[in-house]
């Protein structure tokens, strides 16, 4: 592959403001090099469950229906953002955002990742940890990290 060349650029997204700066940066390249973009939004279900699950009480239907629902609007929302000239495929799925990155991105065939950066501070970042961090060291292709 010519290294100044990518044919499939991973552009997670999470309805962040960085992200979408990520996405601005994807199209720019996609556009040089007539690459695809693959939009990829990742429902952090446990998390959302945890925070709405008390008592071994379960989660309605309708409570996943709208996360479901608020990762479609944003995948819509980054859809919008893309010039009609750069061919893009986009997927919602559940599971850890930082696993799912690495495996979908390895599962494409992935040239390059561009995503954004939380601006996590350096303790929290230390304390926490962060996606990006995360997808910046288990990544097998580059990886960018728009702030």
């Amino acid at each position: 592959m010519n290294q100044s060349r990518f044919r499939k650029i991973l552009v997670p997204l999470d309805g962040s403001k960085n992200a979408f700066r990520a996405l601005s940066c994807a199209c720019d390249l996609a556009g040089f090099s007539n690459a695809t973009i693959e939009l990829l939004y990742v429902l952090l279900l446990s998390k959302e469950v945890a925070s709405t699950h008390i008592n071994n009480i379960s989660v309605p239907d309708s409570v996943i229906n709208d996360l479901q629902e608020n990762g479609q609007n944003i995948l819509r929302m980054g859809l919008q953002q893309i010039p009609s000239s750069i061919n893009v495929t986009y997927s919602l799925e559940v599971g850890s955002p930082s696993e799912k990155i690495i495996e979908i991105s390895q599962n494409n065939k992935t040239d390059l990742i561009v995503m954004g950066s939380r601006g996590l501070g350096v303790l929290k970042g230390i304390l926490v940890g962060s996606v990006s961090s995360y997808v910046v060291h288990h990544s097998q292709c580059p990886v960018m990290v728009v702030k």
